[in-house]
């Protein structure tokens, strides 16, 4: 699991410095190998989990200031990795992916003819944050 550690530790410097957290932004990412509930699932958890961290370093902070959006599969992502990525017939495998009535079982069956794209996969599941303190 990724987080935004640089900007818990910003923050927590800033916070040492004098300043008070104003707002937290947290969106959770999982990959999209899993079935939709599943990493939906996996996303909230991984949102609850930077929660944890963040209040652990910088204390307490309001639930108000805290604004959480779990984004379930990062497909996107997925997508950009893929295109940037020197995986032979990335731009069939991305088109086979976007037009499918079930993403999840394509990526399933891909998956069995192309493994490299699983180290594309751990990169996607993250927790992206936004700290923004005040003086």
């Amino acid at each position: 699991t990724q987080t935004s550690v640089y900007a818990i530790n910003n923050a927590s410097n800033q916070v040492n410095d004098g300043s008070a957290v104003n707002r937290v932004i947290i969106e959770a990412y999982a990959s999209p190998e899993g079935n939709k509930g599943y990493n939906e699932n996996l996303a909230r958890k991984r949102a609850e989990e930077a929660v944890k961290m963040i209040k652990n370093e910088l204390g307490d902070i309001d639930a108000e200031r805290i604004e959480i959006t779990t984004k379930g599969a990062d497909w996107e992502g997925l997508y950009t990795s893929l295109a940037n990525s020197d995986i032979e017939d990335k731009d069939n495998i991305i088109e086979q992916l976007k037009n499918s009535e079930n993403p999840e079982e394509t990526l399933q069956e891909i998956l069995k003819s192309h493994p490299q794209i699983k180290q594309l996969l751990p990169q996607l599941r993250r927790a992206s944050i936004v700290i923004t303190t005040v003086k």
